[in-house]
């Protein structure tokens, strides 16, 4: 489901990202549940479908595997989370990612957020801090630890100077 451009949700994903901007590790759990709830609120207002997608709680069928990989590596979930995503057993997703991708999902996924990283740093001229929670690395240390490893550079060589 895709929204049109919405100032007070622009301004909701702003003040939740500062939470990265600040290096914070963990959103505090009431805030987190606040924001949430914000966001619903405000996709309702809105969409008048957004009840229909957020109520659908069916098993999911399975589903097109790179088309659903390619939209949402992005989001820092198990490989078995993904698997149930896409309508598939853990053991069924791992032979249809190899197929489809030629690699396992989690080498995959490291890749695949890893070369989004490259290109927001160096393409968009985005801060590091900010990126890795982007592209759904966990903690900023592995993140670039990955990056020197599969670039050869750290991030931050690449980063824009702050003025």
């Amino acid at each position: 489901m895709k929204f049109e451009k919405y100032p007070l949700l622009d301004n909701l994903f702003s003040a939740t990202s500062l939470f990265a901007d600040l290096n914070q590790k963990l959103v505090p759990e009431e805030l987190a549940l606040l924001k949430v709830t914000e966001a619903i609120t405000l996709l309702r207002l809105i969409s008048a479908d957004t009840d229909l997608l957020l109520s659908d709680i069916s098993e999911p069928r399975k589903i097109d595997l790179a088309d659903f990989m390619q939209k949402n590596f992005v989001f820092n979930i198990p490989i078995k989370r993904f698997a149930h995503l896409t309508g598939r057993s853990l053991a069924t997703f791992k032979r249809d990612f190899k197929k489809t991708f030629g690699t396992t999902p989690q080498k995959w996924l490291t890749r695949t957020r890893l070369a989004k990283a490259h290109f927001l740093i160096a393409e968009k001229h985005q801060r590091p801090s900010r990126v890795y929670i982007e592209v759904g690395f966990e903690n900023f240390s592995h993140f670039t630890f990955s990056f020197k490893n599969q670039f050869g550079y750290n991030p931050s060589s690449i980063a824009p100077v702050n003025k």
